[in-house]
């Protein structure tokens, strides 16, 4: 366990940088690989049923540390959410050119209607983003409340182990 967590110790920690999933997944098996590696080396006397039973328990210890490594690196996901954001950011873009163009180029009552609603279509996509933007660090703030006591606790077992 505590080579798994040697090799992972990049992921770890408030400075550690999202990575993508396929480089986490491989520095996972190469770390779970070398752990195993050196259980094996040292699991050499006892029954054999107790030696698959610790070594199902390390595996089952190595998975639930991966789970918690996934976890803290999609938390650091710099465009996590982020296809929420971009078609309304298009859409009132769109819908603020083509209020700006209608003003200068049209005055009927028609036109004036057309503009209005094109700036109510914009001002509530840009009131909605920041509706959403709060929801989500209001909603993340409260996900970092539930998993913290977890990380916390398995900071401590790896510094017992």
């Amino acid at each position: 366990m505590a080579e798994y967590k040697k090799e992972m110790a990049a992921f770890e920690g408030p400075r550690a940088a999202f990575v993508k999933e396929e480089e986490l997944k491989k520095a996972h098996a190469h770390a779970e690989e070398a752990a195993l590696a050196i259980f094996t080396s040292i699991a050499t006397m006892g029954s054999p049923s107790n030696i698959s039973a610790s070594r199902l328990l390390l595996e089952q210890k190595l998975a639930a540390e991966y789970k918690l490594y996934t976890q803290m690196n999609s938390l650091r996901n710099p465009f996590r959410d982020f296809e929420a954001y971009f078609l309304p950011i298009v859409v009132a873009l769109v819908a603020w050119i083509l209020s700006v163009f209608i003003d200068q180029l049209c005055s009927s009552d028609f036109c004036e209607y057309t503009e209005k609603t094109l700036v109510n279509v914009y001002m509530f996509i840009f009131f909605s983003g920041i509706l959403l933007t709060w929801r989500h660090f209001a909603g993340a703030y409260q996900h970092l409340k539930q998993v913290l006591p977890g990380l916390l606790e398995v900071a401590m077992k790896s510094k017992t182990d």
